[in-house]
C-alpha cells in the first residue's frame, strides 16, 4: 500500500460489519506481466503438459499467453529482429 501498487478499500458483505479488501491500483495491475511470466515460462519448459492454472480470456476461454510486442501495432517480439540497447 505504501508503494502504490494496492489500496485499502472499506465494504459490507450483507452484515453491519465493515470490512475491508486490498485493491490492486493501476500500478500494481501493470505488475501482471512481470508477475505471470514465470509462471509461464515453468508451464512450457518445466511441465508435461499446459498447466490446469492457465491464463485465459474471461469472455471467450481463449489462452492468453504474457509476451513483448511493438507498441505501435502490437507485433509480438517473437516476429521481430532485436536486440537489447548497450549491448
Amino acid at each position: 500500500m505504501e508503494n502504490g501498487l494496492a489500496c485499502k478499500r472499506a465494504f459490507r458483505d450483507g452484515s453491519s460489519r465493515t470490512r475491508h479488501a486490498y485493491v490492486l491500483t493501476q500500478n500494481g495491475r501493470d505488475l501482471a506481466p512481470v508477475i505471470l511470466a514465470p509462471k509461464q515460462w515453468v508451464d512450457k519448459h518445466m511441465k508435461d503438459g499446459p498447466s490446469a492454472r492457465a491464463l485465459t480470456d474471461t469472455q471467450s476461454g481463449v489462452p492468453i499467453e504474457i509476451g513483448i510486442a511493438r507498441a505501435q501495432d502490437a507485433l509480438p517480439l517473437s516476429r521481430l529482429t532485436y536486440k537489447v540497447k548497450g549491448r
